[in-house]
């Protein structure tokens, strides 16, 4: 899964695009386990066929607690969001791209507070890195197989 962030001064959207519906579903449970208010609806398709779903979190309190909650810093520069990732406790996870062609290779440490909150963590740092794709799982990167 990939997460493109769309910071507005009112609002933040989540545009969050994978082939499978049950990883988009995480970031739906992750907001809501997290209790943020939010709506979110289809999008179109991005141009690799990936259906897409767009989450909407309105509201400055809103978005500084979700900032908060990943560790992560959302800022505009020009018409593009940036993603800062900020260093913060937890257990650490490894994000690992996914390989749209062989010889791509990319495995980034982060720290999260669960698995779902990793997940999504790491679906942002796919698309900070220009990656098809990402997935994650506990550990470091430097012990992977």
């Amino acid at each position: 899964m990939i997460t493109i962030p769309i910071l507005t001064p009112v609002d933040l959207s989540l545009n969050a695009y994978s082939y499978q519906d049950a990883e988009i579903n995480i970031l739906h449970s992750y907001l809501t386990e997290q209790t943020f208010a939010f709506t979110s609806q289809e999008i179109l398709n991005d141009n690799k066929g990936r259906k897409g779903r767009s989450f909407k979190i309105a509201g400055q309190d809103q978005i500084n607690r979700l900032q908060n909650s990943l560790g992560v810093n959302f800022t505009n520069i020009g018409p593009t969001t940036t993603t800062t990732f900020l260093t913060t406790a937890g257990t650490p996870y490894r994000c690992i791209r996914l390989k749209h062609m062989p010889w791509e290779k990319g495995c980034e440490d982060i720290t999260a507070s669960d698995d779902h909150s990793a997940f999504v963590k790491c679906s942002l740092v796919a698309n900070k890195n220009n990656w098809f794709g990402s997935d994650s799982e506990t550990g470091y990167c430097k012990d992977k197989p």
